[in-house]
């Protein structure tokens, strides 16, 4: 989740063990450098020793002196080295995507080699973006501390789900849906007002309370209404809380057999008729209850730090800071926002 945001270009700040060149250097040559991974696709990486080389860079010299490249030059990363990086930008890489990497490691190499020869490390703008980056990759390595903290116990799961135990029902339903914006429906439908709606709806939800068929009201609620189209079906299998607008949420409250008020929307009326619930077991919600409290626990976490200080921007550089500007973690656009300071008349 937090991991990969590091540019490419900090890759080419890791250091890495480089062989020596011959002793008879050849003259700097203008061929660009050749990269060999040593990777076959046969091989797995459990079988390469840590020692071999599985990258290797045929004509570029080490070190930041002398030519940068050259015919008799050679510079390799063992598995153990690149394993570290590995576990430094992402521990779950997938080996798939290792190639990829290292691949592009390569050529942060070979850039870094010749930048450094160019004094490229000694400018101002080097300096300051090495600083940046430090401030960016501190700030991402505390986040990376706080998920780690915040990672729930098994007992934090388990209180959750008892405490939540309503969230975690799955319920079948029987649904009736009642148009009022449909561009073929008649036009004395049309005309209805949200009172004749209810009135229908009402009626309609005496008829199921008495037993009768959802799908066969909803096929003369639609040929009443002049609509060609198949209603929709009337089956919702395995349901969740999560899964319905605040406005229906209360569908949940009903018991098997109960049939709801009707509920107007903007598109339309809904009457449900519940046909089970049932518990989900808390192996199959484990993940999704860790994912939540991993988050709730981090945003409470992090927040306790960004609230100690108060952020104040200029208004008059920046303009009105607005909510969506915020990232998630700060205080309120309320408290980061300043009021602008009286214009001084010249």
């Amino acid at each position: 989740m937090y991991r990969f945001f590091v540019p490419f270009l900090l890759l080419s700040s890791l250091s890495v063990a480089q062989t020596a060149p011959s002793q008879n250097p050849a003259p700097e040559s203008s061929a660009p450098s050749t990269i060999t991974l040593q990777t076959p696709q046969q091989t797995k990486p459990a079988e390469v020793p840590e020692s071999a080389a599985v990258i290797t860079l045929k004509g570029l010299c080490p070190g930041n002196s002398g030519p940068a490249t050259g015919p008799n030059c050679q510079t390799t990363i063992s598995r153990e080295q690149f394993d570290k990086i590995v576990n430094t930008l992402n521990p779950e890489l997938p080996p798939d995507r290792r190639q990829t990497l290292a691949e592009q490691y390569a050529r942060a190499l070979i850039l870094q080699n010749i930048a450094e020869r160019q004094g490229i490390a000694d400018t101002p703008h080097f300096k300051e973006m090495m600083e940046l980056t430090r401030t960016q990759v501190l700030a991402q390595e505390l986040i990376t501390q706080t998920r780690e903290k915040s990672k729930p116990t098994p007992a934090e799961i388990d209180d959750y789900y008892k405490k939540h135990e309503a969230d975690y029902q799955e319920a079948s339903f029987k649904r009736l849906y009642i148009p009022k914006a449909n561009p073929s429906l008649k036009e004395s439908v049309q005309g209805q007002s949200v009172e004749e709606l209810k009135a229908e709806a009402e009626k309609i939800r005496t008829r199921l309370v008495a037993g009768e068929d959802v799908d066969k009201i909803e096929k003369e609620v639609y040929a009443n209404a002049g609509i060609k189209t198949p209603p929709p079906p009337t089956s919702i299998p395995n349901w969740r809380r999560s899964m319905v607008s605040p406005a229906q949420a209360s569908i949940f409250d009903l018991k098997p057999g109960e049939v709801s008020q009707p509920i107007v929307q903007a598109e339309g009326v809904y009457i449900y008729k519940m046909e089970s619930k049932k518990p989900v077991p808390l192996n199959d919600v484990r993940t999704e209850i860790e994912s939540t409290l991993l988050t709730e626990k981090m945003r409470t976490s992090l927040n306790s730090i960004l609230e100690q200080v108060k952020t104040d921007l200029n208004q008059n550089y920046f303009g009105p800071v607005t909510s969506s500007q915020i990232p998630l973690g700060s205080p309120s656009a309320a408290r980061q926002s300043t009021p602008a300071p009286p214009q001084t008349k010249k």
